[in-house]
């Protein structure tokens, strides 16, 4: 039977590194509803990721470049979209989770990236 042990010896032992996951609050003031975002403590967690593809979207400006990057966690870590991920000085945002098992155990999250700040 697969568990979430295959992912952690095999992918995540073999290729993980070392990511620092800030979790992030918003509260929205309720005079102007302007929403604030703060950050949280971070924490470090271990994550594998595969590369990185540049996609251009076309804006009336021009072109503008976003990265979409794909990585993986252990399905215990705590994650959620908005949360900030940074590595070796690349800060990506979480924009999805998505947990994948294996008939009912969680073997580990997949999470859909975007770079915010390059190296």
């Amino acid at each position: 039977m697969v568990t979430s042990a295959d992912f952690s010896n095999g992918p995540l032992a073999d290729h993980g590194v070392t990511v620092s996951r800030t979790p992030i609050t918003e509260t929205q003031n309720n005079v102007t509803g302007d929403r604030d975002f703060s950050d949280g403590t971070p924490v470090d967690i271990q994550a594998v990721f595969t590369n990185p593809s540049i996609i251009y979207d076309l804006e009336n400006r021009g072109e503008q470049e976003n990265s979409e990057v794909v990585a993986a966690v252990k399905g215990d870590v705590t994650i959620v979209k908005g949360d900030k991920l940074t590595w070796n000085s690349f800060v990506f945002r979480v924009e999805s989770v998505s947990p994948r098992y294996f008939g009912e155990n969680i073997i580990h999250k997949k999470l859909t990236l975007t770079l915010i700040t390059p190296a």
